[in-house]
């Protein structure tokens, strides 16, 4: 194979990995997102019920 056609596969496979890297990511990130907003829900939920409260 051309050593320029080498090269270009290659940096083609690493903007491809970039991009799913990037993708994985940003996914993680709203994962966690998610779990924070699960976690102060379980807490307020829990305040309440220690006040006697009802749940909404």
């Amino acid at each position: 194979m051309d050593p320029d056609i080498s090269i270009m596969v290659a940096e083609e496979r690493l903007a491809s990995a970039q991009r799913k890297q990037a993708r994985a990511d940003r996914k993680h990130d709203e994962a966690e997102r998610r779990v924070r907003i699960a976690e102060q829900r379980l807490q307020e939920a829990r305040e309440k019920a220690s006040r006697g409260e009802t749940p909404d």
